[in-house]
């Protein structure tokens, strides 16, 4: 028999623990959600959907520019406070409490995951953003009244709510007994425990943990997996990145701006129900051929010099 979900708590918000608090009694929720289900934590069928998960993140990411105002990579409380409101007046919180601004804040606060001591309280980059909607969907899952940013998130959208579902079962995968984090012996055993684990060898290795255990104090949380765990989803190698400003994709400031408009494209083509079939593609390329042969008419009448490269100057 299932067990029966953990008696709700009484803990406040108003306090760092409090919060925390919430949040394992979230987690405790979710497990015996799973096991009402008959359903097992398991990491390897997330890693099946990762692809799903990552088209969530993608969105997270071109809100977060859109709640970005003042464009310096990070969103503050009342940055936060305000796409709230505006989600709000669109009816993504009904029977839902007013937005606390001191709430928000906590929320942020929990959610600067790596984060050094005299920069903490700026803002949130975009994992740490998506930390903070990972936060937000499950404390409005304990508490149906709750105002979170995350939480707003998953009103009528079913996309969103299964990835942060599935999230928290990548989580449960490793802290089975849903106690709010993990250990090293914890997350190894999980590899020798499932009958699958082969196949999530290319995700797992021994650098794994360390980029999990954030604060270094051998004891990964939420906050610090769903942190790790989107840079997993994305598979992005930020370190070549950094070496390299013109591989980055944070380093064009336009990226943000096409990740939108393809989502919206994705959007529109769902609306229209219609879907994304390659084979079709491939009978136009005849007249995305000439298409073509047209731009590279256009780039020679402009490439002055004969350089092969058409220099700003030479647009003009």
């Amino acid at each position: 028999m299932p067990a029966h979900p953990p008696p709700a708590r009484q803990g406040t918000y108003s306090t760092a623990s409090g919060l925390k608090e919430h949040i394992v009694h979230a987690l405790e929720l979710a497990k015996s959600d799973l096991e009402a289900k008959h359903q097992k934590a398991n990491f390897v069928r997330i890693i099946m959907r990762f692809p799903q998960i990552r088209s969530v993140f993608d969105r997270l990411k071109a809100i977060h520019v859109k709640c970005d105002d003042n464009g310096d990579g990070k969103i503050s409380a009342e940055e936060v406070t305000a796409a709230m409101a505006e989600l709000m007046n669109d009816g993504r919180a009904k029977g839902r409490a007013s937005i606390k601004l001191d709430f928000v804040k906590r929320s942020l606060s929990m959610s600067e995951v790596d984060e050094a001591e005299e920069t903490k309280g700026e803002g949130l980059d975009v994992k740490q953003f998506i930390v903070m909607c990972a936060i937000g969907f499950i404390l409005a899952e304990e508490n149906k009244e709750l105002s979170t940013f995350g939480g707003m998130l998953a009103s009528g959208d079913d996309a969103y709510r299964r990835a942060m579902t599935d999230v928290v079962t990548a989580y449960l995968s490793f802290d089975r007994e849903g106690k709010g984090y993990f250990t090293a012996d914890e997350f190894q055993g999980f590899m020798s425990a499932s009958k699958r684990a082969d196949a999530a060898r290319n995700v797992f290795s021994d650098e794994r943990f360390a980029e999990l255990d954030v604060s270094g104090d051998g004891k990964v949380d939420f906050e610090e997996f769903v942190y790790a765990f989107s840079k997993w989803v994305s598979d992005e190698d930020e370190e070549e990145d950094d070496e390299d400003p013109y591989l980055s994709r944070k380093a064009n400031p336009l990226t943000p701006r096409v990740l939108l408009a393809l989502q919206l494209s994705k959007t529109k083509l769902e609306k229209n129900e219609k879907g994304v079939n390659f084979t079709r593609i491939i009978m136009r390329f005849p007249k995305i051929h000439k298409v073509f042969d047209r731009l590279r008419s256009i780039h020679a009448k402009y490439d002055t010099d004969n350089s092969g490269n058409i220099e700003l100057s030479e647009l003009y």
